[in-house]
């Protein structure tokens, strides 16, 4: 985790702690910091970017009744990916027949228009390396953007997929295998 990194977290911690205050701008802060991120992590479940900013706004609004029930097991980032992956497993769920008729490349659409992923995909190499990730299994496109894109630690990005810290370290090592493969296949080159 670099210095921007941590700083947007203590940023959230802080904007946090202001709300739970009675602050209610600092709900606005913690839009601004998270918002994007969000958008993309939730983008990767339901394949569309209309439907991934209508969750994300919905992530703050069940964030804002629901605050009080963050117990600090790990950082209000985390808590709020954990809300953004419950409503997307929901929304899928309802709508299941729909996502399974969109084009693969509605999440990339999402990845174009969000400020990290879209100076991550600018090269060529990145582009494979983000095809490449497109065609893991959900669980391990989770698990590598929770870790590599979040820089969330094992046990966060357990919160957040619900698994253990071992499971995590476990599918983590699967999902890197997996990505190193299929990028091998497509002659991806290292270094």
């Amino acid at each position: 985790m670099d210095k921007g990194e941590r700083a947007t977290d203590i940023a959230g911690e802080l904007a946090y702690l202001r709300f739970l205050g009675g602050d209610e701008s600092a709900l606005d802060t913690l839009v601004s910091l998270y918002r994007e991120s969000l958008l993309f992590f939730i983008g990767g479940y339901v394949r569309n970017l209309s439907d991934a900013e209508e969750l994300a706004a919905d992530v703050f609004m069940e964030f804002s009744t629901s605050a009080w029930k963050f117990k600090s097991k790990a950082s209000v980032k985390t808590f709020l990916f954990s809300i953004g992956r419950n409503l997307a497993c929901k929304f899928v769920r309802a709508h299941k027949s729909d996502i399974k008729t969109a084009g693969a490349d509605d999440v990339e659409t999402v990845a174009d228009e969000t400020t990290p992923e879209a100076d991550f995909l600018k090269d060529e190499q990145s582009r494979l390396l983000h095809r490449a990730i497109k065609k893991l299994k959900a669980e391990y496109r989770e698990v590598l953007y929770l870790l590599y894109f979040e820089d969330m630690i094992y046990r966060e990005a357990g919160i957040v997929l619900k698994k253990s810290v071992k499971q995590i370290e476990n599918l983590s090592r699967r999902a890197r295998a997996s990505l190193k493969n299929i990028l091998e296949s497509e002659g991806f080159t290292y270094g």
